[in-house]
């Protein structure tokens, strides 16, 4: 049977949340129903600082710990950072012969046709980046300036980092996105998966559409399994 990876830890909170998008994704898109259906998942994780995962260090430690993944015979993998695929490039370059699904790639396909304004919630470093303005661009949207919310995205994450009470997060988050829904943009798109421990538990009051990248891209890491498993890939 195929084995999959994922290569997390950066925050170490988002490795639990990623592990259980990849295993309801791979029920509920790769038709594993029982135990013995679930592919073998290699979880490899990376502590770095903040923002160290697209520094000549990160890209080391990530870059070794793929090519550790394709030396056990993993076939698919993923990097659950949204900041680290600023290097997407040279990740998919050491990761072969593995198949390295592309979380920005799979949150710009997940996006609706009909909405047009997204605003990107991730960190600091990853909106500086700019990493999604481009794809978005490519595909007819435009990125909303998020510079107004910015410090409440840092603090809820760093909230989260330190395991503050899930009551006071969840009333920071429902204030941010209560502001943001407030601004006239289609949809918001959480590129941080720290944040997804909050985002998953669903709208939480508000009517806007979110996307969590981290559980688009544990989608196509599943179906991607699926297909290589039908002989398709």
């Amino acid at each position: 049977m195929t084995k999959i990876g994922l290569i997390a830890g950066i925050g170490p909170r988002s490795t639990a949340i990623l592990v259980e998008h990849i295993i309801g994704a791979l029920n509920r898109y790769g038709s594993c129903k029982m135990d013995a259906d679930f592919p073998e998942l290699i979880v490899k994780t990376v502590s770095l600082d903040d923002g160290a995962e697209a520094t000549n260090e990160g890209i080391d430690k990530i870059g070794n710990e793929l090519k550790w993944l394709a030396a056990q015979d993993v076939e698919i993998a993923m990097i659950g950072c949204n900041s680290a695929h600023r290097h997407a490039p040279v990740f998919r370059n050491l990761a072969r012969p593995m198949r390295l699904i592309n979380m920005i790639e799979c949150a710009i396909d997940a996006i609706p046709q009909q909405a047009r304004t997204v605003a990107i919630i991730g960190t600091s470093q990853l909106i500086r980046s700019e990493l999604y303005d481009n794809h978005l661009e490519i595909s007819g949207r435009k990125r909303m300036n998020t510079d107004q919310w910015q410090h409440q995205v840092d603090e809820l994450i760093s909230d989260i980092a330190l395991f503050k009470p899930m009551s006071l997060i969840v009333s920071k988050w429902q204030a941010l996105i209560g502001q943001i829904e407030t601004s006239g943009v289609d949809l918001v798109l959480i590129a941080c998966t720290d944040l997804e421990v909050i985002s998953s538990m669903g709208k939480l009051g508000t009517s806007i559409d979110i996307i969590n990248v981290g559980e688009v891209s544990a989608r196509e890491l599943a179906l991607c399994w699926r297909n290589n498993m039908n002989g398709l890939i």
